[in-house]
């Protein structure tokens, strides 16, 4: 295995030849492989079976980033975070993400919202927004991907928590933005942010 991600309740891996499996709870679909059975060992994700880029598993929902850079998620989204146009929607296969066919580097998901680092140095967010983990400027939900404010250029990883999300940037701080009741943006306060902030240090 090339790689291999974690939620609390399911596993997913990449093989060498970027093939993408997942096993553990799937009620809501989040597995992938057009079921809704709870899996022991590793089950092939539907329409992944090499070259696989990326994958981030949540809670309800999974997101991966397939051979031709495209950005596909699949489960339940309560608040938009499949990122198909719809608050409230059900995939138990992989579905494209809006906007998201190709240039996609890597994915992240949060509690309940999504993030993509873009080949382009950029980024897009999508789903529950309620402390502004989208860093678009606003706290609206969104359901379908948005670019995060002030990162054109310059991405080298990205991550998504609870409700807070943040950056590594090939020059310059780690920038982080949402939820920040317990100072986990590292700016200093603990004051959310609408837009990524640098993180001291």
């Amino acid at each position: 295995m090339t790689a291999i991600a974690t939620s609390s309740n399911s596993t997913c891996a990449i093989s060498g030849a970027g093939k993408l499996s997942c096993w553990g709870t799937n009620d809501k679909g989040q597995l992938g492989d057009g079921t809704t059975s709870m899996r022991t060992a590793p089950k092939a994700v539907v329409g992944f079976g090499s070259g696989t880029r990326s994958v981030a598993p949540s809670v309800t929902v999974t997101c991966a980033v397939s051979a031709a850079g495209g950005a596909q998620c699949w489960g339940v989204g309560q608040s938009g975070e499949l990122g198909d146009g719809s608050a409230l929607s059900q995939h138990v296969t992989p579905k494209p993400v809006l906007g998201l066919g190709s240039g996609v580097s890597s994915i992240t998901t949060g509690a309940a919202h999504a993030c993509a680092a873009l080949a382009s140095g950029a980024a897009r967010c999508w789903g529950e927004n309620g402390a502004g983990c989208l860093g678009d400027g606003t706290t609206t939900d969104r359901y379908r991907p948005v670019a995060v404010k002030t990162l054109t250029a310059g991405i080298a990883r990205i991550s998504a928590g609870g409700g807070q999300s943040s950056v590594v940037l090939s020059a310059g701080p780690a920038k982080c933005w949402g939820d920040n009741r317990w100072g986990q943006l590292g700016d200093g306060t603990r004051t959310n942010r609408l837009i990524p902030v640098a993180v001291l240090g």
